[in-house]
């Protein structure tokens, strides 16, 4: 006859066998540029305890260390080495991986104002999320932190005062330094670490750079005239490694994506106040000046813009996704019309 186990015996057995081990969270390793502690790094932090407790502690969102000092291409090459899996990028880092997601930031004197890179973003977004795609590339959420604003050691006005100076270009960006030379200004190629010495040193008299970190970088005081016109805005993504991604169970991925998408509107409010309040800083500086335009100014501006369009169409931007942009902000502007002036 077979001995049988009694129910409560069963019980009592169940109760005390070791516990299955629970599967180790998947951390993900994410660096940025950004400083600790302002703004947007807050917003991180946030976005890291909100994967924690929608994923009940199985996903780990874990600022790493080092992007600061990596710099964007640095982080990129992390990024595909595996050593990062995650990093909100600027569309100069978007670039190292697609360089048609960087699009909305080579476009310079394309947009009024922030409405109008909102629809022109929402428009194209579906298509530059696919080009990141095909690279092993998910993202995340899109954000932005600013305008860039002309810093420059004397007042600067229209196109031609900065045809007079040295005008600071980002290192290596060659099809950029090519343009500006046929729209006959000086540009000198510097590393963006390099900037503030550049200034100091008379190698440079001008630079497009953000207010935030014209600040940070302390370049309003060797460069202490800004010109106040929008040139390009700053466009960014957080985006993660695709193979990591997706060792996230997909039910867990439909509600981090969900905070993501929270996480994109709270980055792109912070970075426009931040962005705002800098410009507040530097007008009230007592050795910064703020110069607005004039409309005669403005109108020598729109005539580089015009300038500019066939050299940056199909060199700088694919010609197709320039008629794009050119195309949904004519109907863009057609439907929202500008406050009359008078």
């Amino acid at each position: 006859m077979n001995p049988r186990i009694s129910p409560s015996l069963a019980i009592l057995l169940l109760l005390l066998a070791p516990a299955a081990p629970a599967a180790d969270p998947v951390v993900v390793r994410l660096a940025t540029i950004l400083p600790r502690d302002v703004g947007q790094d807050l917003i991180l932090t946030q976005l890291a305890q909100d994967w924690k407790n929608a994923s009940g502690g199985a996903v780990i969102l874990r600022r790493a260390p080092g992007g600061q000092t990596d710099g964007e291409a640095g982080i990129v090459k992390k990024l595909r080495s595996g050593n990062y899996q995650a990093a909100l990028l600027t569309a100069v880092g978007l670039g190292e991986i697609d360089p048609d997601a960087s699009v909305l930031q080579n476009l310079p004197l394309t947009f009024h104002n922030w409405a109008e890179v909102d629809f022109i973003r929402d428009r194209l977004r579906h298509g530059l999320e696919a080009r990141l795609a095909a690279k092993g590339f998910v993202v995340l959420c899109w954000g932005d932190a600013g305008w860039v604003k002309f810093f420059s050691r004397r007042p600067g006005l229209t196109p031609d005062d900065f045809r007079r100076m040295k005008l600071f270009t980002w290192a290596g960006d060659e099809p950029h330094v090519e343009v500006m030379k046929r729209l006959r200004f000086q540009p000198v190629a510097l590393e963006t670490e390099n900037i503030h010495t550049g200034f100091a040193a008379g190698m440079i008299d001008a630079a497009p750079v953000p207010p935030v970190f014209a600040l940070g970088g302390q370049i309003h005081t060797v460069a202490s005239h800004v010109l106040d016109m929008n040139w390009v805005p700053i466009i960014g993504a957080l985006v993660i490694r695709r193979d990591a991604w997706e060792s996230i169970p997909a039910a867990t991925r439909t509600r981090l994506m969900a905070l993501c998408e929270t996480t994109g509107a709270a980055f792109r409010t912070e970075g426009r106040r931040f962005d705002d309040d800098a410009m507040t800083v530097l007008r009230r500086g007592p050795r910064t000046t703020v110069h607005g335009l004039s409309p005669a100014q403005r109108a020598e501006w729109e005539k580089l813009s015009a300038e500019l369009a066939p050299l940056l169409r199909d060199n700088i931007v694919p010609a197709a996704l320039y008629d794009e942009v050119q195309i949904r902000l004519k109907d863009y502007r057609a439907a929202h019309p500008a406050p009359s002036t008078e």
